[in-house]
């Protein structure tokens, strides 16, 4: 691999270092060497792209994971499609500033505002 390629797979195995795992007691690169041998699946000191790849890949997947919990509303592991159309109507319904039951072209354009912003200030994958 040539100089540049490694500087680019150096930054991108960095670049997904949430901002919490820096701890105030250790130095400035424990947090970014902690987050390199995590995503160095196979514990041999290099990272590859491959390696990049599937550690983001877990990584959504546990989030799905998560997100998929919450919408099971009775805990049995699966979502069936009753807990999910109840997810996305509560969802929705956050967004129905008068509570009449129905977003109105104003507070859907208001949701689309609070999304993009949310989106600007989350942190990427």
């Amino acid at each position: 691999m040539d100089r540049q390629g490694l500087l680019l797979l150096m930054l991108l195995a960095t670049a997904t270092v949430p901002a919490s795992a820096a701890t105030p007691a250790g130095e400035p690169g424990d947090a970014a060497r902690a987050h390199a041998q995590a995503v160095d699946g196979d514990h041999d000191g290099v990272v590859t792209v491959e390696e990049i790849r599937a550690f983001r890949e877990a990584r959504r997947g546990e989030r799905q994971a998560q997100r998929l919990a919450r919408i099971d509303t009775n805990h049995d592991g699966n979502v069936t499609v009753e807990e999910f159309a109840a997810f996305r109507t509560r969802l929705a319904m956050r967004f129905d500033a008068d509570g009449d039951g129905a977003i109105s072209p104003a507070e859907r354009e208001l949701a689309r505002e609070r999304i993009r912003d949310w989106r600007s200030r989350r942190p990427a994958d």
